[in-house]
């Protein structure tokens, strides 16, 4: 994945929405919530941008087997770079040294998520199909998260994604 990643654009569609979707209010309480819970959130962020280009999630085996160099990224890499940062206390919790030493492994779990948005762009770009024309973007949304590996199914009648797809619009709105 890493390799793979270093040949792929850091700066990408997908990167690039990632940063801006983030600002849209409630978002980032929402996708920390769902961190907090083992969802991959770097896979519902490419879900959602799939969804507001009206893509749709690749559905056949094939793709889904192609996201274990990304799993491996995700599982050497980034988890692993999250769990030492939770670990390390806050600047106002303890010195400045250690908050300083927090915000670089935090600083660099951000970059670590960069390489991995990469490569999922590199996989999603070339072979996500259409949304049907006929499906409301929270239909688009609800099947795009139905296929994120490790995220449990959802409910048409659940009402958790929700925010997501009223922050979609809002973010949809302002582009």
């Amino acid at each position: 994945m890493a390799a793979q990643c270093a040949t792929e654009s850091l700066d990408n569609p997908l990167w690039q929405f990632a940063q801006r979707f983030y600002q849209v209010n409630s978002v980032e309480q929402r996708l920390l919530e769902l961190q907090d819970e083992g969802v991959d959130v770097l896979l519902v962020l490419a879900a959602l941008w799939l969804a507001s280009d009206w893509r749709a999630w690749p559905e056949d085996e094939p793709f889904q087997q192609s996201l274990t160099g990304y799993v491996g990224w995700r599982d050497s890499v980034i988890r692993p770079l999250r769990s030492i940062r939770i670990t390390l206390p806050r600047e106002q919790d303890s010195n400045r040294f250690a908050g300083s030493f927090r915000q670089r492994v935090k600083d660099l779990e951000l970059e670590a998520e960069q390489f991995g948005l990469a490569g999922l762009f590199s996989l999603l770009d070339d072979v996500a199909d259409d949304c049907p024309e006929d499906e409301s973007l929270a239909d688009c949304v609800m099947e795009n998260l139905a296929w994120v590996p490790g995220l449990p199914r959802i409910d048409p009648q659940d009402e958790s994604p929700e925010p997501l797809i009223d922050a979609l619009e809002v973010y949809l709105e302002q582009e």
